[in-house]
């Protein structure tokens, strides 16, 4: 989820899960060292993202993830956290970013001396050119083996692509061992989700519902131990063979095309 979002929603929740949260990261990380992971730069001790989605499509995620560093080349790419988004069609905000040394204190990222957004021009190459296409960049300083990288966001629209429907992916594998990984959908009752899969399964992950007093259902997929995914020559685009989730509250092809078609 973090290769790349308070809300009133989880707002009774929130400090217990946070807490709770925290607790089991700092369990879990002087298990993470070398010798457990020889071949990683970095592992994922905790990455959690929780999605809350509105009647007409429009939804709030809140994405939070710990990853500690156990090589100069993993603090090298940790040094730097970055992240694009459409202005055109949502808003994504770096809300905090710590590192917790070796000594278990965490010190606080200053994001407004770190962090530049500039016009994403990845596409130029492709005569593609739009100055709402964004690129975010944070730039962590000091950061050493043994550290754990703390990093928040936030990411919102304010409405579906297609209105009054959402759908999401979500990572549960990538290019470092996630120990634990969560990814909370809470829909309304007047917009279910439809259509799920789980791609490429690792025999890891393990699915649950449950139906809030206000008919609102929670959707939660939980993967524990997920191995690293080491890139080959000419492989597929990394998301279509590694582990994920896919969620959509559009119930078929049929419901696409006659959205196109009008």
């Amino acid at each position: 989820m973090n290769n790349l979002g308070p809300s009133s929603f989880f707002a009774l929740p929130a400090l217990a899960l946070g807490l709770a949260a925290l607790l089991a990261v700092s369990d879990g990380l002087a298990a993470v060292t070398v010798d457990e992971f020889p071949n990683a730069d970095s592992v994922t001790v905790e990455e959690i993202e929780r999605v809350t989605v509105a009647t007409n499509g429009a939804y709030r995620a809140e994405i939070e993830y710990w990853s500690k560093m156990l090589t100069k080349n993993g603090c090298r790419s940790g040094r730097v956290i970055e992240f694009d988004y459409s202005a055109r069609l949502s808003e994504t905000e770096l809300v905090y970013v710590g590192v917790i040394g070796t000594n278990g204190v965490e010190r606080a990222i200053d994001l407004a001396t770190t962090t530049k957004e500039t016009t994403d021009n990845s596409s130029a190459d492709e005569n593609i050119y739009d100055p709402l296409d964004r690129h975010v960049t944070c730039t962590v300083p000091d950061l050493a083996i043994g550290e754990t990288l703390h990093v928040k966001a936030v990411r919102s629209t304010s409405g579906g692509r297609i209105y009054g429907n959402w759908s999401g992916v979500a990572m549960l594998e990538g290019g470092c061992p996630i120990l634990k990984s969560v990814y909370e959908v809470r829909v309304p009752k007047e917009l279910p989700i439809r259509r799920k899969a789980l791609r490429n399964p690792l025999g890891n992950v393990t699915a649950t519902e449950r139906t809030l007093e206000d008919g609102s259902v929670v959707h939660t997929y939980v993967a524990t131990n997920s191995p690293q995914m080491f890139r080959e020559p000419d492989m597929p685009t990394p998301w279509t063979v590694a582990e994920h989730v896919r969620l959509s509250t559009v119930a078929d092809w049929k419901d696409l095309s006659r959205w196109y078609w009008e």
